[in-house]
């Protein structure tokens, strides 16, 4: 059986290498192991760039226990089993492949391996059913029920730097490591039958960021009178010259007098004239002129067409919501219309081989994901990110976690 490192979960987690293991799809069944396991480590390595995801299941031996030692993993039933062996916590290198033998079983398998050097069994197989796709979101989930009591679980999800969480299962700690950001939990004492489970929706780093929220607050709150004020004037405006216009017809569809004097005002046999255009005739020369139909329609159109434009430039000026700017090398966006009264000052690692500008939208899309972050600036050279916020809507905490969730290790500058 090969192996390689992308086939593989690294690095390890950096929690009590050999006395911690995790979830118990690895779980001891007396018949077939000699030694039962001490606790037991279940990750999801959930790739995202063509890779298949694969699920690593753990067992470490108790203190006492002697080599060699069988030990029998257990994994999801009709599972590729891509490598099995002995592992010691350090490099890829120094862990041993075993050839190990597989029961099939109707609700899992059982991975059965000999334990001569080290007192760690892992075996990974492929898990394409653990993770889900549903447009650009990815739902990468672990779930099982422990057979046998344990004395310590952990369940552990590991995502690609820059990842966008949508949403995690509560009570789950975060720790970011060489591009890949982990969400675990451990339990100790698991009882037997106890169900754990793990699940994180996420956007996979390079997916488009997704649209900015219409402005609300600032912007939107500017928009929102002029609008007012545009309907209020010109919707009765409007009215008003399309009343007008109504009394017109009496007058350019009447026929023309052959003399010109018969159907004068007043003759015998004129027909009445329309209302509006008596009282036109019969204004004093020196009164003020009416405002015509035509200007109040174009007077209309004029304050429609203002709005909209005011609209388009982003509805109260300055940058648009989700544009970012370059002014040398420092990288700006608004977030969102939030007041942005108070501030914050991080230092941030890429994790990842790229240019800050490349990275930048990933980073600026975490914060999004923050309610009431106003906009934030990353100086390039240094890698500080200055970010403004309402402070009744969100704090300096939340906001690191967010940037920490997303792998950038955020270290707080003052």
């Amino acid at each position: 059986m090969s192996r390689s490192r992308s086939s593989r979960l690294t690095p390890r987690l950096a929690l009590a290498a050999v006395s911690t293991a995790l979830l118990s799809l690895a779980a001891v069944s007396p018949a077939l192991a000699a030694v039962p396991v001490a606790g037991l480590e279940v990750r999801l390595l959930a790739h995202t760039g063509g890779g298949r995801p694969i699920l690593l299941v753990s067992g470490t031996l108790p203190q006492d226990a002697t080599l060699p030692a069988e030990v029998s993993l257990r994994v999801p039933a009709g599972s590729e089993v891509l490598w099995a062996g002995e592992v010691f916590g350090g490099g890829l290198e120094d862990d041993v492949e075993a050839d190990p033998s597989v029961r099939r079983g109707e609700s899992y398998d059982l991975v059965t391996l000999t334990l001569t050097r080290a007192r760690t069994a892992q075996v990974e197989v492929a898990a394409d059913s653990a993770v889900t796709r549903e447009g650009d979101a990815v739902t990468a989930a672990v779930s099982y029920e422990v057979p046998e009591g344990l004395g310590v679980a952990r369940v552990a999800v590991a995502l690609p730097a820059g990842a966008r969480v949508g949403s995690v299962t509560e009570g789950v700690e975060t720790a970011g490591q060489e591009g890949t950001t982990y969400y675990y939990f451990e339990r100790d004492d698991v009882k037997a039958g106890e169900k754990l489970e793990l699940a994180v929706t996420f956007v996979p780093p390079g997916a488009p960021a997704p649209p900015p929220a219409a402005p609300s607050g600032d912007g939107g709150g500017s928009l929102l009178p002029l609008a007012v004020v545009g309907i209020a004037v010109g919707a009765p405006a409007l009215a008003l010259a399309l009343r007008r216009l109504k009394r017109r017809p009496a007058e350019e569809d009447g026929s023309e007098p052959a003399d010109g004097l018969d159907d004068a005002p007043g003759a015998a046999g004129a027909e009445e004239e329309p209302a509006g255009i008596a009282e036109d005739r019969a204004r004093p020369a020196d009164a003020p002129a009416r405002l015509s139909p035509k200007l109040v329609i174009a007077a209309a159109a004029v304050v429609v067409i203002a709005v909209a434009a005011y609209a388009g430039t982003g509805a109260g000026g300055g940058p648009a919501v989700g544009v970012m700017t370059n002014e040398n090398g420092v990288l700006t966006q608004r977030i969102s219309t939030a007041s942005g009264d108070s501030s914050a000052r991080f230092h941030l690692t890429i994790p990842c081989e790229c240019p800050p500008e490349v990275e930048a939208p990933n980073m600026f899309a975490a914060l999004g994901a923050v309610p009431g972050v106003a906009h934030a600036s990353l100086h390039s050279a240094t890698m500080l990110m200055e970010i403004a916020f309402d402070p009744s809507a969100t704090n300096e905490g939340a906001i690191s976690e967010a940037l920490a969730q997303a792998g950038y290790s955020p270290q707080a500058a003052r």
